[in-house]
């Protein structure tokens, strides 16, 4: 209530204050907070009664001081003294509550296999855009209109946070399709080398360890023989051949560089264009004081500055920036410290593409010389195949070959 009406901080000094103090009292005049040191009294009043201490302060021959002033009716007083920050302030207040109105983020959540793109185009369609008014947005349809459109969705959400919108999916685990297991199959090696280990489970082996395979080879077939009470073959079984095989394959490689090549030594010399495009239309922006020299060799970077899309008014605004870096060819020659780590670089590149390929890599070696005007790197690479091919097996291998022929050649 204080605050509301407005009240005083006052300090009455000199005269008889036991008396004022009384008369106050006496006159119903509300005061609080009293405080009284070195003969001055400071105290709490309403703003209002403060002109009724004028009569009291004659007859006590005291003398009242106003120290602060505080409440509405004061704050009022001062905002229209300094109208402009009062005016300021409430616009500011009216466009941030103008611009909570709307939607300004649409963001995702959980998505794998869809893309953001994919998905702010579908939402797009159902009237739901970046600007549009907070009171027209239906979280629920969004949610139903997903399932229907993306059945595998197990679970869609979208919730209103202030001015964004979240979506948040979560895709359901496609059932895998069981493979056909009726189709007989052999193992056959992926490529050449030693066979280091076999271990057959189905099928029939056709090669044991220390033998050398060539790719594509046949190493466990994926047949049986069903052989009768004379110990005769009567018929060929097909079966999905199963088994361990390790195949040692050592890999001979060679790498080389140039002693000499070509560096650039770039200038401080940068050119900048700026490119303006609104949707099919589109100038550049450039400094005329830089001219290009076509003398000049030049490295353009580009990089998006701003890019958005304004869907109420159906205006997307690019800028994107293309920055000139003048250079200048160089002749520089490698020192042997530099080929070796580009040469060990390439190495490494080349154990890692096989270890993508499927390889196990064991050990290695590299060797560096020099042969005129380049450097060569040459080695060995031992590796370990695990993992076999797989081969269908072909009707000729499933029949079965008499002993002896006719004269006839049957």
């Amino acid at each position: 209530m204080p605050w509301i009406l407005g009240y005083i901080q006052c300090q009455v000094t000199a005269g008889h204050l036991e008396r004022f103090m009384n008369l106050c009292r006496h006159h119903e005049i509300e005061l609080w907070k009293v405080c009284e040191k070195e003969n001055r009294a400071s105290f709490y009043m309403y703003a209002a009664q403060y002109k009724q201490l004028k009569p009291l302060a004659k007859k006590t021959k005291t003398i009242p001081h106003i120290k602060g002033k505080y409440g509405v009716p004061f704050f009022y007083l001062r905002a229209k003294k300094d109208w402009t920050f009062t005016w300021g302030m409430a616009l500011f207040f009216c466009v941030l509550y103008l611009l909570s109105m709307f939607l300004w983020k649409i963001e995702y959540v959980g998505q794998q296999t869809y893309t953001k793109e994919g998905l702010s185009a579908e939402i797009e369609k159902m009237g739901v855009y970046r600007g549009m008014a907070r009171k027209n947005l239906q979280c629920e349809k969004i949610e139903q209109n997903l399932r229907l459109l993306h059945p595998d969705l197990s679970w869609v959400s979208a919730e209103e946070k202030g001015c964004v919108l979240q979506i948040q999916v979560k895709e359901g685990n496609m059932p895998k399709s069981e493979e056909n297991t009726s189709v007989a199959t052999s193992l056959t090696a992926p490529c050449d080398g030693t066979i280091a280990a076999i271990v057959t489970r189905k099928g029939t082996p056709l090669c044991k360890k220390g033998d050398k395979v060539k790719k594509n080879q046949i190493l466990i077939q994926g047949t049986y023989d069903i052989v009768g009470d004379d110990g005769e073959v009567i018929r060929k079984q097909g079966v999905v051949a199963d088994g361990e095989i390790q195949i040692w394959c050592p890999i001979k490689w060679e790498e080389e560089i140039l002693i000499e090549y070509v560096d650039r030594e770039w200038t401080e010399k940068n050119r900048d264009i700026y490119t303006i495009e609104c949707n099919d239309m589109g100038f550049s922006l450039k400094n005329p004081l830089k001219w290009f020299h076509n003398s000049d060799n030049y490295d353009i970077m580009s990089d998006i500055c701003f890019e958005e899309r304004f869907i109420p008014w159906d205006l997307n605004v690019k800028i994107t920036r293309r920055r000139f870096l003048p250079y200048k060819k160089v002749k520089k020659k490698y020192t042997k410290e530099q080929a070796y780590v580009i040469l060990k670089g390439h190495l490494e590149s080349k154990l890692e593409q096989l270890q993508k390929e499927g390889y196990e890599i064991l050990e290695h070696t590299e060797k560096m010389t020099l042969e005129g005007n380049r450097y060569r790197m040459t080695g060995q690479i031992q590796t370990c195949r695990e993992e076999m091919t797989k081969k269908d097996v072909l009707p000729e291998e499933m029949r079965i070959m008499s002993g002896k022929e006719e004269k006839d050649g049957t």
